[in-house]
């Protein structure tokens, strides 16, 4: 089949049953989040245009100062024509049928080319023997004509037709079945590289540039910075908004500490989160603290932990470390990876819209606590606003960022980056 008649049964599909896909949201990736894709449930119009984000804290963020990430967004576009009503039933099926055909067409062209050719040939042997026996020939071509003129010649050319479909057939199993072995090692090939490019970005964001030492202990602390930028803010904008602690905890709740015998006991590794003073209280709503949830990203069947109140200003979750059994030796490693998550536990597919990774890696030696054990965590992506070398260290730190002094801080939520009262 030519290039030309593929085209033609494409158009001719094309007008009898129209398009059956919805049209692809027009930004696939969150402006405000640009690795975590859109989805239609979060959205913002903006200039006539409809925007679309990852969860709502992005489109308040975008609605109360949205020229930073106009940048991340694809050039607008004119709307998508309507979808056209659906074939009826019949149409569908007719133009299946037509394309199953054309396709057997082009795939034994070759065969039915011959079984055409032949068959014309045997008619036209046919015809001229009938001419020569009404004039009374006896010769040898009118014997030879006779001879390729018979009916069963036709049932030999189709014979023979059906045989070489069949021959065709098996030649193109085998080279469909070595494609999709090609294939699969291609897909399999992709994935690999696709995990490595994961990895290679939880490797990136495990060591950010804002951290000045390596973690160390079962007790670490880490403080999250604001990203506006104004001179009408305290410090020009770089000031902390909330302090993270992260710590180990034994099964009384007390705290774990190297050289203690955990043996046998259910440890925990605690989130505490503490507003900054003078911080905007929008940020801080009770709607979307309880949002906030904690999520193991290595026990499959463990339910996500929202964070719950501990008074004002302080939220608080904690999250099993897995046991294992004690190895050769008596040595144990124990640990997990946890997500902090944005979103409903409750509806949110996976673990929501990731924000912060929890890692603990746990050494027990004789059911006593190594001293090399660590627990500490990470934020998962970079501010879309700051830049240059000290960026991330005014992000996310693990070293104190200024707090605000009292009355020391600009009030508009525009500066501050938050949605504005209606």
């Amino acid at each position: 089949m030519t290039a030309t008649a593929r085209t033609a049964l494409v158009v001719a599909a094309l007008a009898l049953c129209g398009p059956a896909v919805a049209a692809p949201l027009p930004n696939e990736k969150c402006p405000v989040m640009p690795t975590e894709k859109a989805v239609p449930e979060f959205h913002a119009e903006h200039q006539g245009r409809t925007v679309y984000f990852c969860c709502a804290g992005c489109v308040a963020k975008f609605r109360a100062n949205p020229g930073p990430y106009l940048a991340n967004l694809p050039p607008a576009s004119d709307p998508p024509a309507p979808t056209p009503d659906a074939p009826p039933e019949w149409r569908e099926r007719a133009l299946e049928a037509f394309l199953v055909a054309a396709e057997f067409c082009d795939r034994h062209r070759p065969v039915l080319t011959g079984v055409a050719v032949a068959g014309l040939a045997v008619a036209a042997a046919g015809r001229a023997r009938r001419r020569l026996v009404r004039k009374g020939s006896t010769s040898r071509s009118t014997r030879a004509l006779a001879a390729l003129a018979h009916p069963s010649a036709f049932l030999v050319i189709g014979l023979a037709g059906l045989c070489g479909v069949l021959w065709q057939e098996m030649r193109l199993a085998r080279d469909e079945v070595t494609a999709a072995h090609r294939a699969a090692e291609q897909h399999q090939s992709a994935a690999q590289r696709a995990n490595l490019a994961d990895s290679a970005k939880l490797l990136h964001w495990a060591w950010p540039r804002g951290f000045h030492e390596l973690p160390k202990g079962v007790r670490n602390t880490y403080y999250r910075g604001n990203d506006e930028r104004s001179d009408k803010l305290f410090n020009g904008g770089n000031y902390r908004t909330a302090t993270f602690r992260v710590v180990l905890k034994r099964a009384d709740g007390s705290d774990a500490e190297p050289g203690t015998r955990v043996e046998g006991e259910a440890l925990a590794v605690r989130l505490d989160v503490t507003r900054a003073p003078n911080t905007a209280d929008v940020f801080f709503k009770a709607d979307q603290m309880t949002g906030v949830f904690v999520t193991s990203l290595e026990e499959q069947n463990e339910d996500s932990r929202p964070l719950r109140s501990a008074g004002a200003g302080n939220w608080t979750v904690e999250v099993p470390v897995p046991p294992r059994a004690a190895g050769d030796g008596g040595y144990t490693r124990l640990g997990g990876v946890w997500a902090v998550s944005v979103g409903d536990p409750k509806r949110t597919t996976g673990a929501g819209t990731i924000h912060y990774y929890i890692r603990a890696v746990l050494y027990v030696r004789d059911g006593v606590l190594l001293p090399e054990s660590v627990v500490w965590m990470v934020a998962v992506y970079p501010s879309p606003i700051l830049h240059g070398p000290h960026a991330d260290g005014e992000w996310f730190s693990d070293r104190p960022i200024p707090e605000i002094p009292d009355g020391r801080n600009a009030t508009e939520p525009k500066l501050l980056g938050a949605p504005e009262k209606k």
